[in-house]
């Protein structure tokens, strides 16, 4: 056990090292910045009578920030999913691990923990820098806006598991472009049903609901934005969507590991 925590650890440690980390400090801040200096701006004014409630100013704030950060965050689970283990084939690093009494079942977990942990790390750091943006403004964060920025790292979670798994079988770029593909299937089949409707093709909703199913519900954790205009949490449960999310990735890391066991480690090369 102590073996296998330490190989999440170390899995860790390198994505933290790597260019990864930077970047992800470096969009947060930027990102937050920016948006935080428009929110000032527009309190300002509010003072003045000539803007809405400050509270409103703060949730286009909010959404408009966490919707950037979603795509730094996107961008960073793809690169760490091609990063943990791919590194490690092309320098024959996971060759010498697996000589060592570690099996390629333990080898794929660690890894696919460790980039789970090191992309929550990543959002707790968006997370610290938005709340303190927020508090500058006077407009601190809410149970609904933490809420939503999980929900977001929640759905990063399928981009990584699915980038892992190709990234077995292709190039980095090729495999993170399918990835994203994947993922953004359901919005896409759902995009062309909404455009047959308009058009006067009477579809049934088990259609695209059939064909939505085997992704990830990344709509109703989406759906955690859209009720920060009302700044309320109720409504439709979010729970079936979190276990589908979860369980849809865990699936793509059991095939990334099957798809490992039949991998000549020590042939392969980038």
């Amino acid at each position: 056990m102590m073996r296998f925590i330490a190989m999440i650890v170390m899995t860790v440690r390198r994505l933290a090292r790597s260019r990864l980390f930077f970047v992800a400090i470096g969009g947060a801040t930027l990102t937050v910045l920016q948006f935080g200096g428009m929110l000032y701006a527009m309190q300002r004014l509010h003072q003045k009578g000539e803007l809405q409630q400050a509270g409103d100013l703060m949730t286009a704030f909010f959404v408009n920030a966490l919707g950037i950060l979603n795509v730094f965050s996107s961008l960073i689970a793809l690169f760490a999913a091609s990063f943990v283990i791919r590194r490690d084939l092309s320098d024959a690093t996971a060759a010498s691990v697996l000589s060592k009494p570690v099996s390629r079942g333990e080898y794929v977990a660690a890894n696919a923990l460790g980039g789970v942990v090191f992309l929550a790390a990543v959002w707790v750091l968006f997370g610290v820098v938005t709340a303190l943006a927020a508090l500058l403004v006077g407009s601190p964060l809410g149970a609904e806006h933490v809420a939503a920025m999980a929900g977001r790292y929640l759905s990063a979670l399928p981009l990584f598991a699915l980038g892992l798994l190709f990234s077995f079988w292709m190039n980095a770029w090729v495999g993170g472009f399918l990835a994203l593909l994947v993922v953004q299937t359901p919005g896409i089949i759902r995009g062309v049903f909404a455009f047959l409707d308009d058009r006067g093709v009477d579809v049934p909703a088990a259609v695209p609901d059939a064909l939505v199913w085997p992704f990830p519900l990344r709509g109703t954790l989406d759906g955690l934005t859209d009720r920060l205009h009302t700044s309320a949490l109720g409504g439709e449960s979010i729970w079936w969507g979190i276990a589908h999310v979860l369980d849809y990735s865990a699936v793509m890391v059991i095939l990334a590991w099957l798809v490992f066991r039949r991998l000549e480690v020590n042939r392969m090369r980038d």
